[in-house]
C-alpha cells in the first residue's frame, strides 16, 4: 500500500502464489524496487523515487525459467541497470541496460562463461563488485566504473573534446582550473573543418 496524500491504495498485487515478493531501494536510492521470485523465475519493478505518486516500470517481463537481478549505476553521468541473468546463460551473465529503457538494446559486460556462475553485482560510486563461483568456490571480482563503461563499449569522456578549442574550466576542490586536452585535433577529426 502506498501513501500519497494522506491516502493509502494498493500499488501491487501478485496473484501467483508461487512467487514471493520483496519491496527495496536501490544501493544508489534513485529507485524503488518491488522483485517478484520463485525458486526458477523472476520480475522486477522500478519506480522513481523523484516521482513516489509515478508509476512501477517493470525492467523485464516474466519469461518461466529467467531469473535476474537489477543493480542501478550512474557511470559518465549516464543512469544504466546492470543485469545478472540467465536469459539463455545457464551460469548468467552480466549486461547493461539504459535505466531509461531496461528493455531496449543490452549491452554485454560479462558473457555466459560454462565454467564461471555468476552470483551478483554490486555497484557502487567508482567501482563495480561481482560475486561469482569458479570451480565450487565463491568469489569476489572487482572493477572500476570508467573499464565497465570501456568493455560495455562507451567512453567515459575519452573520445569527445570538452569545446572546439579543446580547453575548458573546470571547478575542482582547489579552485577553478583550466583543463586542456592534448588530443583535440585527433579527436576533432578532419571532416569538422573547425581550427583551434
Amino acid at each position: 500500500m502506498r501513501k500519497v496524500r494522506h491516502r493509502q491504495f494498493q500499488c501491487f498485487h501478485e496473484s501467483d502464489e508461487r512467487f514471493w515478493l520483496g519491496v527495496g531501494l536501490t544501493r544508489s536510492r534513485r529507485y524503488l524496487m518491488i522483485e517478484a521470485g520463485s525458486n526458477v523465475t523472476g520480475e522486477t519493478w522500478l519506480l522513481d523515487t523523484a516521482d513516489p505518486a509515478g508509476d512501477f516500470t517493470i525492467v523485464w517481463p516474466r519469461k518461466d525459467g529467467v531469473e535476474y537481478d537489477v543493480e542501478h549505476v550512474v557511470a559518465g553521468g549516464v543512469d544504466q541497470l546492470l543485469i545478472v541473468h540467465n536469459d539463455d546463460a545457464v551460469n548468467f551473465e552480466l549486461v547493461s541496460v539504459a535505466a531509461s529503457d531496461p528493455q531496449g538494446p543490452r549491452r554485454m559486460l560479462l558473457p555466459h562463461d560454462p565454467a564461471v556462475r555468476l552470483e551478483g553485482v554490486d555497484a557502487f560510486r567508482d567501482f563495480v563488485a561481482v560475486e561469482y563461483r569458479r570451480e565450487g568456490l565463491p568469489r569476489v571480482g572487482a572493477t572500476t566504473i570508467r573499464r565497465v563503461l570501456r568493455d560495455a563499449g562507451s567512453s567515459y569522456q575519452r573520445t569527445r573534446t570538452w569545446c572546439p578549442t579543446g580547453t575548458a574550466r573546470r571547478k575542482r576542490k582547489a579552485g577553478v582550473v583550466r583543463v586542456v586536452d592534448p588530443r583535440t585535433e585527433e579527436k576533432r577529426g578532419p571532416s569538422t573543418g573547425r581550427t583551434g
